[in-house]
């Protein structure tokens, strides 16, 4: 794909653009978004979606629109500090992450605004010793991977939480799943797509290396679940808390929106960049007339949170390209990748070359005789590159084993 932003993103993108204005509601209780158009404002999957959707489309912080959702969002603030969203009337720490995240967008932090200090306060008490989110201070003991990757993106784009966001980054670490190298919904869950791509986003929200051993592992296993279409499967979350004594809460999760956002995390590694191309397609491909996109195809209910996801990821992914071309270091990594990936076979093809060169050296020596090449010479030249190749191979593995073993 071309390094500029193609017409069909443009337009796609506008089209999403207009479809959020039109379904943004200003009104004497509420201002707003919620879950979809037909829909009062909400929290979590309405306003402070709509907000980073429109965040990513370069509308103004101050603009009346904006301003008018964050006043409304602020003034949901429970006295804990934490944000409810529609049927949770307690304060998931899922969506008081997701709140300071959105007006974080907007440039409020926990120095220079009271409502986002005091929803950090909040997170904290959250999170366990390990450095692991429970849903609530009251469910400490009961963590899980969602709540934990959002506040460490929530935080780690705060003032004065880095080892918080150390501990927190550590534990996430912990908890990948040993034999996948993915992430599932907690500990002992089957690893997915989805939740896989909320925690390689967050830990590099939190400034961990993309080169590090167990996040490159954790890209392999999403790299591998991309579907043939480009696309990656949804998954569901279900949780209980105290507050609501036994009724689950539930929240949905968008495959292919996560992963194209994490992927766009991991610049320097040409598989990312062809998946995210990939994936973006897909998500190009699938957006409904009206401008929006669909969570599932059999679910025909355009959903705010869902269209602003994709919309964020695909800003993402277009100002990754438009950065510019492969450079010398991907030229390098590609090569060294598929390198290492290929050298089982590239070791296999020699030995059987080796096996069989005796056969073949009568007839290539009668070949190069006609054209008066020195065929000892040649093989001499052959032999000593491929020592040297071998040599530079070793001097990779040994390296990427030490670098491996001092990031875990």
């Amino acid at each position: 794909m071309s390094a500029r932003r193609t017409p069909d993103l443009a337009q796609a993108l506008a089209r999403a653009h207009a479809w959020l204005r039109s379904c943004y509601k200003a009104g004497s209780q509420a201002t707003g978004w919620g879950h979809h158009h037909d829909e009062d404002p909400t929290e979590w999957g309405g306003t402070l979606d709509g907000i980073r959707g429109m965040i990513a489309m370069k509308e103004e912080p101050n603009s009346p629109l904006l301003a008018g959702a964050a006043q409304w969002l602020k003034s949901r603030q429970n006295p804990d500090g934490g944000f409810p969203s529609r049927e949770m009337t307690y304060s998931p720490a899922e969506g008081t992450a997701w709140v300071i995240i959105a007006l974080r967008d907007m440039g409020w932090t926990n120095v220079n605004d009271e409502a986002v200090a005091k929803a950090v306060g909040y997170l904290e008490r959250c999170v366990d010793a390990q450095g692991a989110a429970a849903t609530t201070p009251d469910d400490i003991g009961h963590p899980r991977t969602l709540p934990t990757a959002l506040t460490l993106w929530a935080m780690a784009r705060q003032e004065g939480l880095d080892t918080l966001t150390a501990q927190m980054t550590t534990r996430l670490k912990d908890m990948q799943e040993p034999e996948s190298k993915g992430w599932g919904i907690r500990v002992g869950a089957a690893p997915n797509a989805a939740t896989t791509a909320q925690v390689l986003h967050a830990v590099r929200v939190a400034g961990v290396r993309e080169d590090t051993g167990w996040v490159r592992d954790g890209v392999a296993y999403l790299l591998a679940r991309q579907l043939a279409d480009g696309s990656f499967q949804n998954s569901y979350d279900e949780w209980f808390t105290k507050e609501l004594k036994g009724v689950p809460s539930r929240c949905v999760h968008l495959g292919t929106g996560w992963a194209l956002l994490a992927l766009t995390d991991f610049p320097d590694d040409p598989r990312c960049r062809e998946a995210a191309d990939h994936a973006a397609r897909y998500l190009l491909d699938h957006q409904r007339p009206s401008g929006a996109w669909l969570f599932e195809e059999h679910d025909p209910m355009e959903y705010v949170w869902c269209t602003t996801q994709i919309m964020v990821a695909l800003t993402c992914w277009d100002a990754g390209r438009r950065q510019g071309g492969a450079s010398a270091r991907d030229l390098v990594a590609s090569i060294t990748g598929w390198l290492r990936e290929s050298f089982l076979y590239l070791a296999v093809g020699g030995l059987v070359m080796a096996q069989i060169w005796p056969y073949f050296r009568p007839f290539l020596a009668a070949v190069f005789g006609n054209f008066r090449l020195d065929i000892s010479g040649i093989w001499t030249n052959i032999i000593s590159s491929a020592i040297w190749a071998l040599f530079a191979l070793g001097v990779a593995w040994l390296g990427r084993r030490i670098h491996r073993r001092s990031s875990h």
